[in-house]
């Protein structure tokens, strides 16, 4: 998992992101733009790390079950050693 997809499952959930966000939220948290952040939302939903439901005209994103399992249980995507 790439350093992006970290950053954006952990903008998904967790104090004080508790509620889904969209793709346009996600970008300004991470400091990305919206292309990339929906390349990667697309990679971790593909995964069944987060679940996407259209709200009105937008796409809101939260992490799955899975996807709080492993940053609930320290998952950082990074080698250690």
């Amino acid at each position: 998992m790439r350093h992006l997809d970290l950053d954006v499952l952990l903008a998904l959930s967790g104090d004080p992101l508790a509620e889904p966000r969209s793709s346009t939220d996600i970008a300004r948290l991470t400091g990305v733009t919206t292309s990339a952040v929906n390349q990667h939302l697309r990679a971790l939903r593909d995964a069944g790390l987060l679940t996407a439901q259209r709200h009105g005209r937008s796409v809101l994103c939260a992490r799955s079950e899975l996807g709080d399992a492993l940053v609930s249980h320290g998952f950082t995507g990074r080698a250690t050693g």
